[in-house]
């Protein structure tokens, strides 16, 4: 009658504000609350009752209106209790709480750390209008192994005639600049050359000051530049004046035509941030040279026009193009759009994603793990929960309180992983590429904020809300008949599944992480074809308009190399137009061999190298037959190259190559032909986990006519690299002091940059497959304590029964290995349908590597039956009468 009258009081109070207050009578005021008596004495909850008794009265609409916030506020005051009851029940199981809260947060927080990493490189939307409208191209040359190659000039133009198809198209290439004049003396810049039409592509303005027009975008006209936000601040001490002033860039007059607003830097994909855009202006000669493929090319898709739309359409374009000009499109299968942010995360994705997944399953261990949890602690809860359902509580009201509890355990993991994610900050920056770190930063923000509440909530149903049905499914006379002690076989079942699904689980993780650390293995003992060690790399941009001489820039080289030479501690330096891993590309030139090529058959590939003397002596590269380029290697010189072991092979496969002819273009072309005086080792050149090409170089004295140029300084020291960088400046400082060095690096940090994102990502595989090894045993180890628990009286009869020990340790061994086995081979089929998916991350192993799936099974179980031994070790010890008597 308690909460009958309660509920008539606040609905009284409600009805004395009603017009329909009159409607409620004497004689309905006292049938409702009879109704309500005789529902709560027949077994229902008081809110059962009352609805109950409200639908019984025909329910009217005036009575819902008036009783719903009744009904509200009193759903909010159970939630409070429940909120405060849940806290307190924790509070008195401080160890479970304790290893529950600790698990969810190891899970949560790892899911919530990847995913900051996820969000700051694949899914930060690009600062620009309608950024998905945008797109950048590539030509697709898989066929010689350049699968994502820039576009030419003649491209770009064919591109920017879509216009059905593209608002506009727009070209950039990157470059440097050397600034003349700051306080620090000459300082090399990051720069871009862009056609005028880039920030309208992009929908991006100056913030004061303004663009490039048409007419500054042609060859004579483009002295103008805009200078980045930061550039601004720091050189020019953010004068807002600087508008129309001369600035002197690789010794020319540039006028400043503005400043871009903060945040812009495109192109961003570059190890640093642009510094300046100046006008592309191409010559006429550019503009119909479709070999020179250097271009960054983006358009922006007209409104209502999809991306396969787009690629049909190029695809036409590409097809024409071959047939009209079938020698300098030898090799392309077509033209490719695709977003720009995608082409900017496309190397980092595969990666990305692979831990993404990793720690979804570590969540999903975590989860499972606290469900067990939550089962054991529901069967010694049974007592209470009998009492709840006898004194009328509900299987629903039963589920919400558990419910609650396990709630209040997620929110409370979250809260921890959130920090765990934020102090992991540090360490995982280091799963950024370098070329795009300038262009994002992680930081807990709203989205990842969001992230984190979500995954919370959906531990919480995960984890909480098997175990709550299970838990208070009570059958209410069998409870009391057993005086609420028992235990239920769906119970049990539910928990085997659990230590099932993360063994499973855990193996697929274990697979991942052996494959991965497999192929780093493979990766660090690549032969890299040179001795990184001792070695010190820098460039420099010679200013075009002081050095387009060729006289005078040969003499500026050779002043630098004899120059560095002198200088102690220099062992041997040499220039190169293309560094080992730096220069990834390099000119992909068609090259005849002598006396190889069918007639009429199309001209091998290689890349074009110009390399000084003492290049191969430098890195300490092998050399397999003839001799390296010497001093006399010069201009007057008879015309000599040295190939790769590879292009030796394909292009005289079987022969001796030394004294062998080719010539660059096709046969009948008017290259010269030249002598090969040298075979070298294969230089890992484009990667370390990818194939050597056909390389060729030639004296850099000897390629007056080339577009490739030493730029590249390799010096071998005696000792520390890095002690002779002070003496280097100072030497270059006197040939030119307008000229500085750039870029300096110990080849030995080159090498190790291009394994950083493997070992980085092998080992947070590695730990979270280590943290799943450990859950799953914990989980084993749970059930198994609970399970042995449960059956003390069973093992007990069994003992008095005449059961020798080492029986009861093989039964309860047994039934911890099935589970087991169970779980390794769902997660092997698992495994098998997934390690696919990582194969574009592995290297020198197969993703179905047959000692992996072998080992990796053998290992889980090995420690799984250490988890069990535990427990069993524990029933195989007990004592018989002890047993009995607690029967």
């Amino acid at each position: 009658m308690q909460w009958s009258h309660q509920l008539w009081m606040r609905l009284q109070t409600l009805f004395r504000r009603n017009r329909f207050t009159e409607q409620l009578s004497d004689e309905v005021r006292f049938h409702l609350d009879e109704q309500i008596a005789e529902n709560i004495a027949a077994g229902m909850s008081p809110e059962d009752a009352r609805y109950a008794a409200m639908r019984l009265f025909g329910n009217p609409t005036w009575l819902k209106e008036e009783t719903r916030a009744t009904w509200g506020w009193m759903w909010l005051e159970q939630m409070g209790q429940d909120i405060r009851y849940g806290l307190r029940t924790l509070r008195k199981s401080p160890g479970f709480a304790a290893i529950a809260i600790l698990t969810l947060t190891l899970g949560i927080g790892a899911t919530t750390a990847i995913f900051s990493v996820v969000q700051a490189v694949l899914l930060r939307p690009l600062n620009y209008f309608e950024p998905e409208r945008i797109v950048s191209f590539f030509e697709d040359q898989a066929r010689l192994g350049y699968p994502r190659t820039r576009v030419s000039p003649p491209t770009y133009l064919d591109l920017k005639a879509q216009t059905q198809i593209f608002q506009d198209v727009a070209a950039v290439n990157e470059t440097g600049f050397n600034l003349v004049g700051g306080s620090d003396g000459a300082r090399q810049l990051s720069g871009a050359l862009v056609t005028y039409n880039l920030f309208g592509v992009l929908s991006s303005q100056p913030m004061i000051g303004t663009s490039f027009s048409p007419e500054e975008d042609r060859p004579g006209a483009n002295q103008v530049v805009l200078l980045s936000f930061s550039l601004w601040k720091t050189q020019f001490a953010g004068n807002p004046a600087i508008v129309g002033q001369t600035i002197r860039l690789n010794d020319e007059s540039y006028a400043v035509k503005g400043v871009m607003p903060p945040g812009f830097s495109f192109p961003d994909k570059e190890p640093n941030s642009i510094d300046v855009w100046v006008p592309r202006a191409f010559t006429p000669e550019e503009l119909t040279n479709r070999r020179a493929r250097y271009l960054i090319a983006i358009g922006r898709l007209q409104p209502r026009v999809s991306l396969p739309e787009a690629n049909a359409a190029i695809r036409v374009v590409a097809r024409q193009n071959a047939r009209q000009y079938p020698n300098e499109m030898q090799g392309v299968s077509g033209f490719v759009a695709e977003p720009l942010q995608e082409s900017y995360v496309h190397d980092a994705k595969p990666g990305l994603l692979m831990l993404m997944t990793a720690v979804g399953f570590i969540l999903l261990i975590a989860c499972v793990n606290v469900a067990n949890l939550l089962l054991s602690r529901g069967a010694g809860r049974r007592r209470e929960i009998v009492l709840r359902v006898a004194l009328g509580a509900s299987t629903s009201r039963i589920v919400r309180q558990l419910s609650v509890e396990s709630a209040l355990l997620s929110a409370i993991g979250g809260i921890a992983g959130t920090g765990v994610a934020i102090g992991s900050f540090a360490f995982l920056k280091r799963l950024i590429p370098d070329d795009l770190l300038h262009a994002t930063s992680l930081q807990f923000s709203l989205s990842v904020f969001g992230f984190t509440v979500l995954v919370s909530l959906a531990s919480s149903f995960l984890f909480g809300l098997a175990p709550a049905r299970q838990t208070a499914k009570v059958q209410l006379n069998e409870a009391l008949r057993e005086g609420g002690r028992g235990s239920s076989g769906a119970r049990h079942n539910l928990g085997n599944v659990f230590v099932a699904a993360e063994v499973a689980l855990s193996l697929v993780l274990l697979v991942g992480a052996g494959l991965l650390l497999k192929s780093f293995s493979n990766l660090q003992h690549v032969d890299t074809g040179f001795q990184p060690a001792h070695v010190l790399t820098l460039d420099f941009d010679l200013a075009e308009a002081r050095y387009h001489d060729y006289a005078r820039r040969t003499r500026f080289l050779e002043t630098v190399l004899q120059g560095t030479r002198a200088l102690p501690g220099v062992e041997s330096a040499a220039l190169t137009g293309g560094l080992p891993l730096t220069s990834k590309g390099g000119l992909r030139e068609e090259v005849t061999p002598e006396g190889s090529a069918a007639a009429g058959a199309p001209p091998a590939r290689a890349v074009y190298r110009v390399i000084s003397p003492r290049f191969f002596e430098t890195l300490r590269v092998p050399l397999i037959r003839g001799r390296f380029f010497g001093e006399s290697d010069r201009e007057d010189a008879p015309l000599g190259v040295i190939v790769n072991q590879k292009a030796a092979q394909d292009f005289w496969p079987n022969q001796d190559p030394i004294g062998k002819r080719l010539k660059f273009g096709w046969p009948d072309s008017g290259s010269p032909w030249l002598q090969v005086v040298g075979v070298t080792s294969d230089l890992k050149q484009v990667g370390l986990d990818e194939p050597s090409r056909d390389e060729v170089y030639c004296p850099y004295l000897q390629s007056r006519e080339s577009w490739e140029w030493p730029r590249f300084l390799v010096v071998r020291t005696s000792g520390e690299p890095l002690a002779a960088q002070a003496a280097l400046r100072q030497m270059a400082a006197r040939i030119d002091p307008q000229e500085p060095l750039n870029h300096v690096m110990t080849m030995s940090d080159i090498v190790e940059r291009e394994t950083s994102q493997s070992e980085m990502q092998t080992l947070l595989l590695g730990g979270l497959a280590v943290l799943a090894l450990t859950m799953a045993c914990v989980g084993i180890y749970g059930v198994m304590a609970y399970l042995v628990s449960q059956r003390t009286n069973e093992v007990g009869i069994r003992l008095a029964l005449g059961a020798n020990r080492g029986s009861i340790l093989s039964l309860v061994l047994g039934q911890g290995m099935k589970l087991v086995l169970i779980g390794v081979t769902v997660g092997l089929a698992a495994a098998c349908a997934l390690t696919g998916l990582i194969n574009t991350l592995l290297f020198g192993v197969s993703p179905f590597d047959p000692l992996t799936f072998v080992a990796v099974p053998f290992l889980l179980m090995g420690v799984a039956l250490a988890a069990c031994y535990v427990p069993a070790h524990r029933a195989m010890r007990v004592d018989p009468m002890h047993a009995l008597r607690h029967e």
